[in-house]
């Protein structure tokens, strides 16, 4: 059951494109990036393909490079080591978008 949902969260990434705004505050590009990254490293830790996994970027290269850094990463088993990589990937994402923001 959670490899379906974590499969719809990484599907649903363009609909993040053309998400309404929640309390009147759309998420930032990075906001989104950090998103993919967290759901991709998700989803290298469970164990989806990388083939399945780059078939998410729809031809974008940055998406293309964030499923493939995932592949760089050592794949854990248990959660506190799982959770930590999660958050330092999806965090290192979230900073390289930034600072290319806000050059």
């Amino acid at each position: 059951m959670n490899k379906f949902i974590l499969i719809l969260a990484i599907f649903s990434f363009n609909a993040l494109a053309a998400e309404k705004p929640v309390n009147n505050k759309q998420s930032s590009p990075c906001e989104k990036l950090e998103k993919y990254a967290r759901s991709i490293i998700k989803g290298r830790m469970m164990g989806i393909s990388a083939k399945r996994l780059i078939g998410t970027a729809n031809n974008n290269s940055i998406l293309k490079e964030i499923v493939i850094d995932a592949f760089n990463v050592p794949k854990f088993s248990s959660e506190p080591f799982i959770t930590n990589q999660i958050n330092e990937f999806s965090n290192r994402w979230y900073l390289k978008c930034v600072r290319i923001q806000s050059k």
